[in-house]
């Protein structure tokens, strides 16, 4: 094995330092550095090594691959039809979120020879979480290995040319001739490295587990979302049993398209008809309102709970969950500055429902109502639903696709939809309060 060295990295920007610093001055974050283990052996001169000719022009590689099909309809639609051959898919979620099931799930629906590494289950834990929604028969094509050896993988997967396989996770495997333990920068970095190469020179495709940090991102060198080809978030509440598969990078398609499950006994169940997510009790009560969100295709119902409440602190508390704290600190600022209501002294809390995280401004008509409400202790009619931007001016503006949103909310059954439209600016006379 090759002499070891320390260095420091940003686990944000990969930046390199000689010793450790609190903060970054490459991309400004705080407590990003740590200390990464690398193999201090430098390059042999060029001229020692034998070039390979693996050139081809454009026109020789034309040929359309097929694709493998996960034969799990909302899956296949995020990743754009299937897998490609030699396609690395990077999949990241909290712990118990079920990221092990639907990758085990796949192994089912899935109809090519495909391998599953696990390094954080055994077998007989793996066997055990299968039964649940499967007869172990129904994985007549799918193997499974608990080795986390990087040398002994990727011999087995050229054993026997598997078609796809499954490292769970990145961070158990680890290779005899990279330096640092399993689950370090350098080990990550390096065995993620060989993995794609050879999935990429042989047409495999290829899915990795990665850990999620407690800030919420994968663990690792930053470096290792850019080797890969995809990159998706499996997001929920372990309190609640809905799951949201979201693509935050993908270099075959699209990232607004989203997959919504539904966690059960019996595994992880997609969701085709978004009519029965957070319809069926919308009813008025105080700082409740609604709003209809989309991710690429997907229409849904967002259900807007607020909570205003004196303060008795000298700063108020704002506080959101599924929604951004600091446009909720701007909405707030409106609703003092233009409706003149004394908020400064009140500790505000916003609550998506569901798990749900809210990105972009059509939601910002609704949260400003939902605190009004709270604030007012005063109900918002039945069936109301809010779909607006709201500017700095207290002007209500347009959104993304807000006729498609306008008509789905009719499809839900709201009487009463509130936009641009038919509201042009927050004023005392736009509380839609009963």
């Amino acid at each position: 094995m090759a002499k070891s060295k320390f260095r420091y990295i940003c686990t944000s920007c990969d930046a390199i330092y000689p010793a450790w610093q609190g903060k970054c001055t490459s991309c400004g974050e705080w407590n990003t550095i740590v200390r990464d283990e690398y193999d201090g052996a430098k390059l042999k001169s060029v001229e020692k090594y034998e070039i390979e000719q693996n050139v081809k022009k454009l026109e020789e590689t034309t040929e359309e691959s097929e694709k493998i099909q996960t034969n799990i309809g909302n899956l296949n639609e995020v990743l754009n039809g299937g897998i490609l051959p030699g396609q690395v898919i990077l999949f990241a979620g909290e712990p118990g979120i079920g990221k092990s099931t639907l990758l085990t799930q796949i192994c089912i629906k899935a109809r090519k020879q495909m391998l599953y590494i696990s390094g954080e289950e055994s077998l007989d834990q793996i066997a055990k979480r299968a039964k649940r929604f499967a007869d172990l028969k129904d994985f007549e094509n799918a193997e499974f290995s608990n080795d986390t050896k990087l040398e002994n993988i990727l011999a087995l997967i050229k054993s026997k040319k598997f078609k796809l396989v499954i490292i769970d996770s990145i961070q158990t495997i680890s290779g005899e001739e990279v330096s640092g333990f399993p689950g370090s920068m350098n080990q990550i970095r390096e065995c993620a490295n060989y993995l794609i190469d050879y999935a990429k020179r042989h047409g495999v495709a290829l899915i990795i587990i990665g850990q999620i940090t407690k800030e919420g991102s994968i663990a690792g060198p930053k470096i290792l979302e850019h080797m890969v080809d995809t990159v998706l978030y499996f997001e929920g509440d372990e309190k609640n049993d809905t799951r949201i598969l979201r693509v935050t990078k993908n270099r075959f398609g699209s990232t607004n398209e989203i997959a919504i499950y539904k966690m059960t006994q019996k595994g992880l169940q997609e969701v085709k008809d978004l009519e029965w997510f957070f319809t069926d009790n919308i009813k008025s009560e105080e700082g409740v309102a609604y709003s209809i969100y989309n991710e690429g295709s997907a229409y849904f119902v967002v259900e807007v709970q607020a909570l205003c409440t004196k303060t008795a602190f000298a700063y108020p508390k704002r506080v959101s969950n599924g929604f951004e704290n600091k446009r909720l600190e701007m909405l707030i600022a409106i609703l003092s500055k233009k409706l003149g209501l004394k908020l400064e002294y009140h500790d505000i809390y916003i609550n998506i429902v569901g798990g749900v995280k809210v990105t972009g401004t059509s939601c910002d008509l609704a949260v400003c109502n939902a605190i009004l409400s709270s604030y007012k202790s005063k109900l918002i009619p039945a069936k109301t639903c809010f779909i607006g931007e709201v500017s700095l001016t207290g002007e209500i503006r347009p959104v993304y696709r807000q006729e498609q949103k306008v008509s789905k909310a009719k499809k839900f059954g709201f009487k009463s939809i509130i936009t641009s439209s038919n509201l042009h600016k927050l004023s005392t006379q736009s509380l839609f309060l009963s």
